[in-house]
């Protein structure tokens, strides 16, 4: 059964837009889906000095033209929205009001000072959101192949998990959950030193114990366990670049709230710093 019916592409005017037309042409084929391609006119300075220096129809008489050579052959339907404000509001507000399955955006391969102080537009849309967000950094090559899910073991993570099967039924799944050790400071600031290697056999026995319990939820039995002490998000990192996946998963419940997939702070480093395409599911609100 299709998991997506409308699929939301939120484009700009960066070289990322053609990459997230690409992706979004490809999952609706193989889903069946509708694509919405939303624009956000952001340059409200030159409206405001020169006027309207480029019709509505105009823009989406280039977008059309766009998608119609990258379609080619394929079943695909589209419709093109314009809209103005800021973008990431206007995403969400249009991903709520069209009930899109998906919001695909690309991510800027540059970052600017403005990024590193508040985020960019995909990192604030899959903030506000509660949809699904793929947010895309590389030119399509192919399907996923090579998907790694970074998990905390959490409810939101095993749905992110099973999203990514329903979607990408095709691709190997792998799963890579990192801990953090006790390190010898803390053991010598709370004079723990003799019982040190019981304290981390009975962490490593706990984190065995829910790694196998969480292997059996999603039905994947090869989950890569982390142990070190180094930050997770660091740890974590580490491997999506080692294993040169081609998406990365990501399970929340809103990257602002205390209990987002390893809490918060490390889904957004992972979400700005993995190099390859990420998954940020949200599970729908009720």
């Amino acid at each position: 059964m299709a998991l997506l019916h409308n699929i939301l592409a939120a484009i700009d005017t960066s070289a990322m837009a053609d990459e997230v037309l690409k992706r979004a042409i490809t999952l609706a084929e193989e889903e069946g889906a509708q694509i919405t391609i939303l624009h956000c006119i952001d340059i409200p300075l030159v409206d405001k000095l020169f006027g309207d220096v480029d019709g509505d129809a105009s823009i989406r008489k280039k977008i059309a033209l766009k998608m119609d050579a990258l379609i080619g052959e394929a079943p695909v339907e589209y419709l093109v929205t314009l809209t103005r404000g800021k973008p990431s509001d206007e995403i969400v507000y249009m991903s709520d009001k069209m009930q899109s399955d998906l919001i695909i955006i690309g991510a800027h391969g540059k970052k600017s000072i403005k990024d590193t102080f508040f985020g960019s537009t995909a990192h604030h849309v899959a903030q506000k959101s509660h949809r699904p967000v793929l947010i895309i950094k590389q030119p399509l090559t192919d399907n996923y192949k090579n998907i790694l899910a970074l998990t905390d073991l959490s409810e939101a993570s095993k749905k992110s998990i099973q999203f990514a099967q329903g979607l990408f039924p095709n691709a190997d799944i792998n799963i890579s959950y990192a801990y953090t050790q006790i390190s010898d400071l803390r053991v010598d600031f709370y004079n723990l030193e003799t019982k040190r290697e019981n304290y981390k056999e009975i962490v490593r026995a706990k984190v065995e114990q829910d790694v196998e319990t969480f292997q059996q939820s999603v039905e994947i039995d090869n989950t890569e366990v982390i142990e070190g002490f180094d930050p997770v998000g660091e740890m974590l990192l580490e491997t999506a670049i080692e294993q040169k996946s081609d998406l990365v998963v990501l399970g929340t419940h809103g990257v602002k709230v205390s209990d987002t997939i390893l809490y918060g702070s490390t889904a957004s480093y992972l979400m700005k710093t993995v190099p390859s395409d990420v998954l940020i599911y949200v599970p729908l609100e009720k």
